[in-house]
């Protein structure tokens, strides 16, 4: 256990990651190549999600509003460079594209160009967004994708056709 942890908190942290797992494996069923799209991906739940699609060769896009965020972000990327069992090879480009929607005027947009306009197969949403962003989320989305939001206890809130 890390120096300064709690027993507690060392206990809770395994939770995020539990509820990731289970969204992405049992209910979106997610595997190597599809593409995600995670909103604000450097919240909790969001950031565990983001590390076990990369871990299943996914394609992630993902956003950030902060310069918090964008820091956190950048330093999974930084460690996804040098991790040891990262089995990318260095000439292949790591399947992480991490957007400031502060700067994109189009997320869609955006999103749809990362994906060759073919849409991205599972949405993960914070819970928190406003409606207007879950409808730009629901008209990046592929046939047959999922939306997700494991961070309100919602696992599957839509199979989109």
């Amino acid at each position: 256990m890390p120096v300064g942890l709690t027993f507690e908190k060392a206990a809770a942290s395994v939770v995020p990651l539990l509820r990731a797992y289970d969204a992405l494996y049992y209910h979106a069923n997610v595997k190597q190549g599809d593409f995600i799209f995670v909103s604000r991906g450097a919240h909790v739940m969001n950031f565990a999600l983001l590390q076990l699609a990369l871990r299943s060769h996914c394609h992630v896009v993902t956003t950030f509003s902060t310069d918090e965020e964008r820091e956190s972000l950048q330093e999974l990327l930084d460690a996804r460079k040098h991790d040891p069992y990262n089995d990318e090879s260095e000439s292949s480009q790591l399947r992480l594209r991490i957007l400031d929607t502060r700067n994109i005027p189009n997320l869609k947009e955006a999103v749809l160009q990362e994906t060759g306009r073919l849409g991205v197969d599972c949405v993960v949403l914070r819970g928190d967004e406003p409606e207007s962003f879950i409808d730009e989320c629901l008209s990046m989305m592929a046939t047959h994708s999922m939306l997700l939001s494991p961070s309100q206890n919602i696992d599957v809130c839509l199979l989109y056709d």
